[in-house]
């Protein structure tokens, strides 16, 4: 079995959870005309994950913390593909909507756990790991991509798909697993219990007012980029899926490498290039008269959606106007909050004026966002010399 720096593991474990949690994407088109249903329907019947996942986010960082993160971790992400899989075998909407809500629970648990050990490994080994880590997430994205669209492509039904996933994340899995030694908890001495919600305040509202476009264009591009492909163009499943794969490749890549630019240049340059990405990418999906266009604007959205939250997140975490948990906290719920609502109930918008009007309602937040992204604030090395001084 393997035997991995700790990091690496981590990294491992980012891109099996994202393969189980998104294979059912690249299918959402086969599974409306299986259900008979239109765009705003299926956009309800998909709140029932962000339910379940608000939910454990908002209730499970306590119960979480005190389980065995290595058992908890092997038994939930094949769990995560096996509810994904049950869920599709529904005979009607709303059984599949009601069954999405354990997976959201599952979904919000990983969440908490995988981000929690990042964190712990982050202060074991003296540097940052997290914008790689969730790299490697959109790495996972991306294979589910592949093999997605591989599936629809040889016709391989939704459900026999969705099946195929689970041997395949448990054997994974549990290779990662075996010889896996969860790092030691950073050390803290703050035992006040935080919010439920912890309220933005102004300077916190104007860093959502960054996040908020890139955090719902994740989701919509994540969610409705197949059903894009499919209604606009016809496309077959392989390039339907290889909008998925286009969009996650770039997000990967950019988040892996981000960390690099934001040093030798600052925050706000590596901010607005970002928005400024994925304006231009949004405009091409919207607009696009042809595909191959489309693929393109899928690529810059990817990019543009990679990194723009964690900067925000840095820049929450140095405003000193009350404690950073707390800052941070307030900005997170916020964002997930965009993220997880948001592209579900884009369907209403999707079915009224049409799948091309999801992605452009989203154009003046993007614009709003570009005009707001000083607040991201200066360079790395920058901040350093301040605090030295």
């Amino acid at each position: 079995m393997l035997t991995l720096s700790p990091h690496h593991w981590v990294y491992g474990l980012f891109a099996i959870y994202a393969f189980s949690a998104n294979n059912i994407y690249l299918r959402l088109p086969e599974l409306q005309t299986h259900f008979n249903i239109d765009d705003a329907t299926l956009g309800l019947c998909l709140l029932g994950a962000p339910i379940g996942t608000i939910f454990a986010l908002t209730f499970g960082a306590r119960p979480l913390q005190s389980i065995d993160i290595r058992l908890a971790i092997m038994i939930f992400t094949p769990l995560l593909a096996a509810s994904f899989a049950a869920s599709i075998f529904s005979s009607n909407p709303i059984l599949f909507a009601l069954l999405l809500i354990p997976v959201g629970i599952l979904i919000g648990s990983l969440e908490l756990l995988l981000n929690l050990e990042a964190d712990h490994v982050e202060y074991a080994i003296g540097r940052k790991i997290m914008n790689r880590a969730h790299a490697f997430w959109a790495f996972g994205f991306f294979g589910a991509g592949i093999f997605g669209s591989l599936m629809g492509y040889y016709q391989i039904s939704p459900q026999l798909h969705l099946t195929l996933v689970i041997p395949i994340c448990l054997l994974i899995n549990t290779v990662l697993l075996w010889n896996f030694k969860p790092a030691a908890h950073r050390p803290s001495t703050d035992t006040s219990k935080p919010p439920l919600f912890a309220f933005p305040n102004k300077r916190i509202f104007i860093l959502i007012g960054i996040t908020a476009s890139a955090m719902l264009l994740e989701g919509v591009n994540q969610t409705w980029a197949t059903i894009y492909m499919n209604d606009v163009f016809g496309a077959a499943p392989l390039l339907t899926g290889a909008a998925i794969v286009c969009f996650s490749l770039s997000q990967a890549i950019t988040r892996y490498f981000v960390d690099g630019l934001v040093d030798r240049t600052s925050a706000q340059i590596v901010g607005k290039t970002l928005i400024f990405m994925l304006f231009i990418g949004t405009m091409m999906i919207a607009v696009s008269p042809s595909s191959l266009l489309s693929l393109i604007g899928f690529t810059l959205s990817g990019i543009g959606v990679s990194a723009i939250f964690p900067l925000a997140i840095s820049a929450a975490a140095q405003h000193h106007d009350r404690p950073a948990a707390i800052n941070v906290a307030s900005l997170a719920q916020v964002s997930l909050l965009i993220f997880l609502i948001g592209p579900p109930l884009l369907g209403n918008v999707g079915q009224s004026m049409g799948i091309r009007w999801v992605f452009g309602v989203t154009i003046p937040l993007i614009i709003l966002g570009y005009f707001l992204s000083s607040a991201l604030g200066g360079s790395v090395k920058a901040q350093k010399i301040k605090k030295s001084n």
